[in-house]
């Protein structure tokens, strides 16, 4: 049996970056995996950004592999089953965790893959400026994972982190008493907050093994993606200083374009070469890369208008 290892968490928390680490871990011992992204928008920046490190992904796009990409997701995870031992998953930010085990229980993956790792990602710093919709989008994400993981925790302090904990266990009280209870006393055990270059083998190891905790609770919300969350794609003609840009992304978070709560893709840098653009609503975060890579912006949030967000990176 192929075991499916998921790395899910909100948008911007850190996922493809954690991956990155585990997959060499894995290389690095021998064992054979395949990734799946998933990309809520249509840029598939996430998809190039492993590229980089030598890691083939298979995409799907254009949609949540919980909602409108559901059988897409079960026929994949089927045919790369059997060829690896393990299939990482790195679902859009706004994925719903109950609908992975659905899809492994259906007919056409059951019989060739198991639950490996399920871990869900937390941007600790962001937690605290999160929104009700967004809260709901994480907790379903929480729920019945196999181990948390609290990343940018670099520059808080320990009073700060342990703030963070109590709200993230916090979000036990909507899973029902009993199973809330239960929930908040495992999930204050599996808690890891560490940067992730300080991972060891051992903790490695032991990610490796953090299957899922299955709780049953009531209290469970359909998350209707498209009616809660829009995403867009704009192709910038200019190029960029990363000046600009830094400005750019400051503009389009400020409020006038919507709710924005991600911002990945690549622009053309001014001086030749590209710029990866990395954000979230709290965290700008711009690289150079030497590799030219077409000018794509993918935006993700609430009511984001199309306009604003073009007239922004047009210059306009």
């Amino acid at each position: 049996m192929t075991q499916v290892d998921l790395i899910t968490g909100f948008l911007g928390a850190g996922k493809t970056t954690f991956i990155k680490l585990y997959a060499r871990w894995l290389k690095a011992r021998g064992v054979s995996f395949k990734v799946i992204e998933n990309e809520f928008g249509m840029a598939g920046v996430d998809t190039v950004l492993l590229s980089e490190d030598g890691i083939t992904a298979s995409e799907l796009a254009g949609g949540c592999i919980c909602c409108s990409l559901k059988v897409d997701f079960a026929l994949l995870l089927a045919e790369l089953s059997g060829k690896v031992e393990r299939i990482i998953v790195e679902p859009s930010g706004i994925f719903s965790l109950k609908e992975f085990y659905d899809v492994l229980q259906s007919p056409v993956v059951r019989q060739v893959c198991e639950p490996g790792a399920v871990l869900t990602v937390v941007d600790a710093p962001a937690i605290r400026d999160m929104g009700d919709m967004e809260c709901l989008v994480l907790a379903s994400q929480l729920h019945s994972t196999g181990r948390i993981l609290l990343s940018k925790t670099g520059g808080m302090s320990h009073e700060e982190i342990t703030a963070v904990r109590d709200m993230i266990l916090d979000f036990g009280d909507a899973f029902g008493n009993d199973a809330g209870l239960n929930w908040k006393h495992e999930m204050g055990q599996r808690m890891i907050e560490k940067e992730w270059p300080d991972f060891t083998e051992a903790d490695f190891q032991v990610l490796a093994q953090s299957n899922p905790l299955l709780f049953d609770y009531h209290n469970q919300v359909l998350l209707e993606h498209p009616r809660l969350f829009n995403s867009i794609t704009v192709y910038p003609k200019k190029s960029f200083s990363e000046t600009d840009l830094q400005k750019a992304m400051k503009d389009l978070t400020e409020g006038s374009c919507g709710r924005i709560l991600r911002i990945k893709g690549y622009c053309e840098a001014a001086d030749g070469g590209s710029l990866i653009v990395n954000c979230t609503a709290h965290r700008i975060e711009i690289n150079r890369t030497g590799k030219p890579n077409r000018s794509v912006i993918n935006i993700i949030g609430s009511g984001v208008s199309r306009k604003a967000c073009e007239a922004i990176l047009s210059g306009k």
